[in-house]
């Protein structure tokens, strides 16, 4: 039996194969990615890990190499006091979440378990929503800076930038699903 050719040439079994290699390249990239997002969280985490010691009090002086005093000026400002608890704190358990959420599941999560991949990527979000209206409040409310504070933003700001791949190709896949049941 003769494999019957489409029209680019191919045989299903040859579009397959290579469809396969795609997914697998595209796996590839995404878990080295998620690599990279794992450490940027657990950097974050240290950081504001250490911010929130600050704030608690465990550590005297905060280290700010650029802005003189603006690491004690923002983390003990009347917008880090409208908390309970050191805001820095929450910056820590938001980073422990997302980098959980980063190794949950395997290479293939993107499609085979989208859902999961959206709620990541509405922490991803969250975390680089935090970072920039941190940067916006130093800026304009404050008007002073926080070195290590900055680098947290950043941070969540790569995040955001690493991650959305993984994300908008979950997406695409719930989305085809959806299309292809009506």
């Amino acid at each position: 039996m003769v494999p019957r050719m489409g029209r680019d040439g191919q045989t299903g079994e040859t579009k397959r194969a290579a469809s396969c290699d795609q997914r697998d390249q595209r796996d590839r990239v995404h878990w080295k990615r998620r690599v990279q997002v794992a450490v940027l969280a657990a950097t974050g985490f240290c950081i504001a890990g250490y911010l929130a010691g600050y704030q608690a009090g465990f550590f005297r002086e905060a280290w700010e190499p650029f802005f003189g005093d603006g690491t004690t000026r923002v983390l003990h400002s009347f917008v880090a006091a409208m908390l309970p608890v050191p805001d820095a704190a929450l910056g820590a358990i938001g980073y422990a979440i997302e980098f959980v959420a980063t190794l949950a599941g395997t290479a293939e999560r993107w499609h085979s378990r989208p859902k999961l991949v959206l709620v990541y990527g509405v922490i991803v979000a969250g975390m680089g929503m935090a970072g920039l209206t941190l940067v916006g409040v130093q800026a304009f409310v404050l008007h002073a800076f926080c070195t290590l504070c900055l680098v947290s933003a950043i941070i969540s700001i790569l995040i955001v930038s690493l991650a959305r791949d993984e994300v908008l190709a979950s997406y695409k896949v719930l989305y085809g699903e959806r299309n292809s049941r009506r």
